[in-house]
């Protein structure tokens, strides 16, 4: 028996997907994201028309990373209005929980050790969340992994590996146990030394944020997408919306594409950011446990209802691997999960198991 932890109540569709999976060809590459808000000259915009219906798709930057916001409606005009909101919501999420600029993220690490720490509601329930993924993933995610980042510079010209006793140290405020957090009176506290980072939560977060957005505004088919974070709601026009997975290898080319309706699809992966020392490849998803390059998965595509929690289940399960991550995805009420391990090979949760993938990458 999976277990429920409550949330939206959305049944995934997963009849329609095993029955639609297709194999598919080439992927638009990785876009190397703007550092700030873009203006609106960086967004494109365009237009597909289907009888009385009109469909509306943004793309730009945002949250460190590419977005696209696609959204049906009658009235093109009322639907770019109602994208420009999802869109400032993203960049909301981003202000509020960025480490790259100050923000309300930077001013609680700031205050580590001083005790309980007023914050928003909205910090309170996402670092609520965070915890939550830690203690299920038995410490794979942990957003208090930040003092080990400073060690792994994948945009240094010549990189480095940072020493064994470096690791060492950073390791000992390394421990998502030790964050308090009171959702009830709005207070977390960290302790001296330890500070956190979103940036494997966040970005499903504003995705499921900017979603509200579109529901709220009388949206009833759309798409979210902040690089491997996509929300999916309703269809579009008559057919579900499709959601590619990369190559892990080859990231300009994808390996299948999700037929989704009502579904999170999150993917993440060693290919993004990365260097090579010696033939060996050191990526950015950092193993908490070991302060270490994670070596569980080349990819992870979380299926759910909710893309914040999923966010961060797909983190884990590129440090897990997948056979200790499938036995905590088989546990999880309403998700599945495509994980291609290290060797190539592609692995398919209970949900998924005819749905006709290739059984490995190249």
């Amino acid at each position: 028996m999976r277990a429920d932890r409550g949330g939206s109540g959305r049944v995934l569709r997963f009849a329609p997907l095993l029955a639609m999976l297709t194999l598919a060809g080439r992927a638009r590459a990785h876009q190397e994201p703007p550092p700030a808000h873009p203006v609106d000259d960086d967004i494109t915009r365009t237009s597909v028309v289907q009888g009385t219906d009109v469909l509306r798709e943004w793309r730009g930057g945002v949250m460190g990373t590419s977005f696209q916001i696609e959204a049906i409606g009658k009235d093109a005009a009322e639907i770019d209005r109602v994208i420009g909101l999802a869109l400032d919501e993203l960049r909301r999420v981003e202000d509020v929980f960025t480490v790259w600029r100050e923000s309300e993220l930077t001013r609680l690490n700031a205050r580590a050790g001083q005790g309980a720490v007023p914050v928003s509601s909205e910090m309170a329930l996402l670092l609520g969340i965070s915890v939550e993924c830690g203690r299920v993933t038995n410490g794979a995610f942990d957003v208090t992994y930040f003092p080990l980042r400073p060690l792994w510079n994948y945009k240094a010209e010549h990189p480095t590996l940072p020493s064994e006793e470096q690791i060492q140290a950073a390791l000992k405020f390394v421990d998502y146990r030790r964050i308090v957090v009171d959702r009830q009176n709005s207070t977390v506290e960290l302790p001296s030394g330890f500070s956190i980072d979103l940036g494997g939560i966040a970005k499903g977060y504003g995705v499921d944020r900017a979603m509200d957005i579109l529901l709220a505004q009388g949206i009833h088919n759309g798409l979210v997408q902040a690089g491997g974070d996509t929300k999916a709601l309703g269809r579009k026009f008559d057919k579900p919306w499709q959601i590619a997975i990369k190559n892990p290898r080859h990231s300009d080319e994808v390996f299948a594409v999700l037929p989704v309706v009502n579904q999170c699809v999150q993917t993440s992966g060693d290919y993004e950011r990365f260097f090579e020392i010696d033939g060996q490849r050191y990526h950015h998803i950092i193993d908490p446990r070991t302060g270490r390059p994670s070596a569980g998965c080349m990819s992870a595509t979380v299926i759910g209802p909710e893309a914040t929690f999923d966010d961060g289940i797909a983190t884990a399960m590129c440090v897990l691997g997948p056979e200790a991550g499938m036995a905590i995805i088989e546990q999880l009420d309403r998700v599945e999960a495509v994980l291609v391990g290290m060797d190539g090979r592609v692995h398919l949760s209970s949900g998924l198991q005819k749905a006709g993938l290739p059984s490995e990458v190249r």
